[in-house]
């Protein structure tokens, strides 16, 4: 009889490797808060000491979350038991359901140090974890070799250097355990970068106070320490930015502007997405003076909803479980008449179930359109940015479809 056997790799072969950028991975951790019953998640970002924090205020983890589910690589548990839905909200459905959702954070720095706090009844309702990423890199060391620091505690306040340094303290005797196995032979440059990446990250704990952070009763935030180089180009000063950091920046705006579609498309406009609307993303820079962030999204020029009430062309249609449809379409502004649903061929097993299709053309050319100079000059500055057709599952958005590069629909 034999077992399967996991090398430590694998974390980053389904982490790093798998994710294809910086905002795919960030997306990712954001569906997992919209799981948790968020109703606002935060990547924040340090300049001062190139450091990140990206938190939500969802229902949390407790020791044996982090232990039995988090730690879990690719648990089946928001499958086989869905969260409780939360007090006072609407069931969600569930976007994570590969398990390997939380492997994302390994993409934004290799540092970790996590945090999270569940509303419960036991004196300690906080729960810390200490790792470093890099260990994956390893191929030498079994998944189930190393021991990951995990700790309870009964209060943000309570967590002193004191508690930091005994996660530390028990990682780096994880890495000598490992070594005297014999496990770093042919490794001895990397343990050197980790240990000396350990002892040089200093968390600053205050910052979590500044981001909002465990306000409520409840929620998780992913501190990280060297941070890779894709979100350390969202730190620098936009005076200091070359081709490379821009594109990176642009990119990462373009994809996680409208990530939820309540920052686009009012509940008048989508009155069954009422709990999406509470669900809130950014992306905040902090300068070295820690005086206030910066959303990233702010200067960028993005839909609003307000800009959806002049149009040249604008169909509006419901596709039922059948493939009928139904719902209104304007061509300057006149209405078109559709065929009623009964009177359109039924299409049996449609896989995807019904959907609603929203969508607005604008005329390029001057003597084309309804608007305007103002209004055409504002509405071509924004589709030169982000216009395509995206697409939304349950309100959130799903990657890549929308982006300049993906016309999956060939309308150019």
């Amino acid at each position: 009889m034999a077992n399967f056997k996991v090398h430590a790799r694998v974390l980053d072969l389904l982490g790093s490797e798998q994710i294809a950028d910086m905002p795919t991975a960030v997306s990712e951790l954001f569906k997992n808060a919209y799981d948790a019953y968020a109703d606002n998640v935060s990547l924040e970002l340090f300049r001062h000491n190139q450091h990140a924090i990206l938190w939500d205020d969802g229902v949390g983890m407790s020791l044996d979350d982090v232990e039995n589910r988090w730690l879990v690589v690719g648990t089946p548990s928001k499958k086989l038991s869905p969260p409780t839905v939360r007090e006072g909200y609407e069931s969600r459905p569930v976007m994570g359901e590969k398990g390997i959702g939380r492997l994302a954070v390994s993409t934004l720095g290799d540092t970790l140090l996590l945090i999270s706090k569940k509303n419960c009844r036991q004196p300690d309702c906080f729960t810390a974890l200490f790792f470093s990423w890099k260990i994956v890199r390893n191929h030498k060391l079994m998944l189930g070799e190393f021991e990951v620091p995990v700790l309870p505690f009964s209060s943000l306040d309570d967590f002193t250097a004191d508690i930091f340094g005994m996660l530390v303290d028990e990682f780096r005797r994880q890495l000598d355990v490992t070594f005297e196995r014999g496990k770093w032979e042919g490794y001895e440059d990397l343990l050197a970068q980790i240990r000396s990446e350990v002892d040089s990250f200093d968390p600053d704990l205050t910052l979590f106070h500044r981001t909002g952070a465990f306000t409520g009763e409840s929620g998780t935030a992913f501190y990280l320490g060297n941070m890779t180089d894709e979100v350390q180009c969202l730190t620098k000063l936009k005076d200091r930015f070359d081709t490379t950091d821009k594109n990176v920046y642009d990119q990462t705006v373009l994809l996680l502007s409208n990530f939820s579609i309540s920052r686009i498309v009012s509940s008048d406009v989508a009155p069954t997405l009422k709990s999406i609307d509470a669900f809130f993303t950014d992306v905040r820079i902090w300068d070295e003076k820690l005086v206030a962030p910066s959303s990233i999204f702010e200067d960028k020029v993005l839909f609003q909803p307000d800009d959806f009430e002049k149009y040249d062309h604008y169909f509006d249609i419901h596709f039922d479980k059948d493939g009928r449809y139904s719902g209104e379409a304007f061509r300057y502004g006149e209405h078109l008449g559709l065929p009623k649903p009964e009177q359109q061929p039924v299409i049996r097993g449609l896989k995807c179930g019904p959907f609603d299709f929203r969508f607005w053309y604008w005329q390029g050319e001057p003597k084309n359109t309804l608007l305007d100079n103002d209004s055409r000059f504002r509405i071509n500055e924004k589709l030169m940015y982000s216009g395509g057709i995206m697409i939304y599952r349950d309100g959130l958005r799903v990657l890549p479809y929308g982006i300049p590069e993906n016309d999956w629909l060939n309308i150019e």
